[in-house]
């Protein structure tokens, strides 16, 4: 598909949803009604078991929406906490498995959280980084990826 098939004549579009997304009016009053109230969660005074509350139940819809346990559900301050939990938890995981597997494989074109985490396994940890190229419109080449694929796979 080329960019000129995807115009719409007269009407904005707005496609950064990686930095930040329109919220529905439905989720913004919750929000707002969830920002008015006071208790740390970790708190045991009633304010805080309130936030608790909120809270799992929050993460009960979050879980039941997307087919998961609760459980697997975990709750980060930010994007550049969650990408370090999910590049360094896998990365510990795969690793502990197979000591042999030390290859991360992405791109360049990665938020600099991303990059950040891998370069540290890196130089930290002792993994290998593989940079996949991209073409000019950002789109990986398929090939280099594949051939990556496969000499890890023998």
């Amino acid at each position: 598909m080329q960019v000129e098939e995807t115009r719409l004549k007269d009407m904005p579009v707005y496609l950064d949803h990686a930095a930040t997304s329109p919220i529905r009016p439905s989720v913004l009053a919750h929000y707002s009604k969830v920002l008015g109230r006071v208790g740390n969660a970790a708190s045991v005074h009633s304010f805080g078991q309130g936030s608790r509350q909120m809270l799992e139940e929050a993460r009960e819809m979050i879980a039941a929406s997307i087919g998961c346990d609760r459980n697997e559900v975990i709750f980060t301050s930010g994007g550049t906490e969650s990408d370090n939990l999910a590049l360094k938890g896998l990365y510990w995981q795969r690793h502990g498995q197979d000591r042999n597997r030390t290859l991360i494989v992405t791109s360049s074109a990665e938020h600099a959280a991303v990059l950040d985490a891998v370069n540290w396994l890196v130089t930290e940890q002792g993994a290998e980084a593989h940079f996949v190229s991209m073409n000019d419109d950002g789109v990986l080449d398929l090939e280099e990826l594949s051939d990556v694929l496969e000499k890890r796979s023998d």
